[in-house]
């Protein structure tokens, strides 16, 4: 059975068509390219766009008029049911354009590991990104079909948070750069999870990308993840059990620092031992916002994020258990 599924396809002036698995494979799209650019260089980006749909919703992810998600890997799980649709939006020519894909998933007559979903929210209303009990999510991506700006800054029109089912901490937001533009490794299972939220002035269509990260049943969930209140100054101290090696790969706040659109989480992240501390990312400067989080964290080196907005707010992370020894 072949193992990618990449292709290069001609599409005509104005026209649409579905990059969708056969029934019973997931895929993981991981480019997308086009022989026709737009925009001014150095920000020209493939001048087409990419939606998520599953027929009749759509939620775009990539803009042939804004550089948002065109910067870095893509990693678009999709199947069957909820797959993509590229569109040439030019009205006078046409395109050829190239998806790079492999196969996720063989799963026959049994049940898709693809997560990826679309949901119509009205102006305002949230919807929580939530496994079943025993289940683990990968969340890789987030896109509405509104979206907020003027090209080529314009961002998906909602918030993405870090969420307990009582406390939110904001990793994405309309109006700010901060999390758009890098890869996404957000994980949720049935305890700590991801919320989502319509911030356009009417209904909107949220999408999200991703896939079942392992199923462990009655066991203990592998996800890290926490959203805690602290107060001025307060510190949410990251430390694992002896015996046990962290992955963090998501830090974020409800409060945010600066003006649009570079704010950033208003808290100081440090690796800390319980004596000396380094700083490795802060809310005056865009080191370690900008790309992935990828740090790992164990009984003697760990993390402390401390508030530094003068007068407390909610704190979170997300992270997965890596290494358990004795």
């Amino acid at each position: 059975m072949p193992q990618t599924y990449s292709d290069i396809i001609a599409l005509g002036a104005g026209a649409s068509r579905a990059i969708q698995p056969p029934v019973g494979q997931d895929w993981l799209i991981t480019d997308l390219g086009c022989s026709v650019w737009a925009g001014i260089a150095p920000a020209g980006v493939p001048s087409i766009h990419v939606d998520l749909t599953d027929g009749g919703l759509v939620a775009r992810f990539l803009s042939s008029l804004n550089t948002r998600g065109w910067g870095k890997k893509q990693s678009f799980f999709i199947n069957n049911v909820n797959y993509l649709l590229v569109t040439n939006p030019a009205g006078g020519f046409g395109v050829n354009y190239a998806f790079s894909a492999k196969l996720a998933n063989d799963y026959g007559a049994g049940a898709s590991g693809v997560i990826s979903d679309l949901v119509p929210l009205a102006t305002g209303i949230s919807y929580s990104i939530r496994p079943a009990v025993g289940f683990e999510w990968l969340l890789t991506d987030f896109g509405s079909n509104t979206w907020l700006g003027g090209p080529p800054l314009a961002l998906p029109d909602m918030t993405v948070e870090l969420f307990d089912g009582a406390l939110g901490a904001s990793v994405r937001d309309a109006t700010n750069f901060r999390g758009w533009y890098q890869e996404t490794e957000i994980y949720a299972d049935n305890s700590n999870y991801v919320r989502i939220t319509n911030t356009a002035g009417g209904g909107a269509t949220l999408g999200f990308m991703g896939a079942i990260a392992r199923i462990v049943g009655t066991a203990a969930s592998l996800i890290m993840n926490d959203v805690i209140t602290v107060g001025a100054g307060g510190v949410q101290t990251i430390r694992p059990p002896a015996g046990e090696e962290w992955k963090i790969t998501e830090i974020g706040s409800s409060v945010w620092l600066g003006g649009a659109p570079a704010q950033l989480p208003d808290v100081t992240v440090e690796y800390f031992d319980g004596a000396l501390a380094a700083i490795i990312a802060r809310a005056t400067d865009i080191k370690n916002w900008m790309n992935p989080f990828e740090i790992f964290i164990n009984r003697d080196n760990y993390l402390r994020i401390t508030d530094t907005t003068g007068g407390g707010q909610n704190i979170g992370f997300s992270g997965i258990k890596t290494v358990v020894y004795q």
